[in-house]
């Protein structure tokens, strides 16, 4: 699975977890793990409706970020994946890396392919899935 809410709870002994990150998984782990069960049979509009739910009350995690992006551009709702690609972009996790190449789907997407390939200029190089974006765009 693409992640894993099941190995995160309450009596976690995970040293990356704060206190409050181990209230928040025992208290929405039902949620979550609604979330993920939906992500794998491809239901991403449950998916991004339950992330949705779960980021009014609770800061989503960048794992959380991605997957409700990438649902919601399955959705087709290519502003708000948008904006949630920026703010994982912004977050400094090691997922951060992820946002350019899910930023250039959503503009390929809807069809601003210059607007990707200008985003894939300003990228630097490394990233292997952007290369092949770029090679695929050229």
């Amino acid at each position: 699975p693409v992640w894993d809410v099941t190995t995160r709870n309450s009596d976690s002994t995970d040293p990356e977890l704060t206190n409050s990150d181990k209230v928040v998984l025992s208290i929405r782990p039902n949620l979550l793990q609604q979330a993920a069960q939906a992500y794998e049979t491809e239901d991403y509009q449950t998916v991004a409706s339950l992330l949705e739910r779960y980021s009014q009350t609770d800061a989503p995690n960048s794992e959380v970020l991605l997957i409700y992006a990438v649902s919601l551009l399955e959705i087709g709702d290519f502003s708000t994946a948008m904006q949630s690609l920026e703010t994982l972009a912004e977050s400094g996790s090691l997922l951060a890396s992820e946002a350019p190449f899910y930023q250039c789907l959503a503009l390929i997407k809807q069809g601003k392919i210059e607007e990707a390939k200008t985003l894939i200029r300003q990228t630097p190089k490394g990233d292997t899935k952007l290369e092949r974006l770029r090679e695929d765009l050229n």
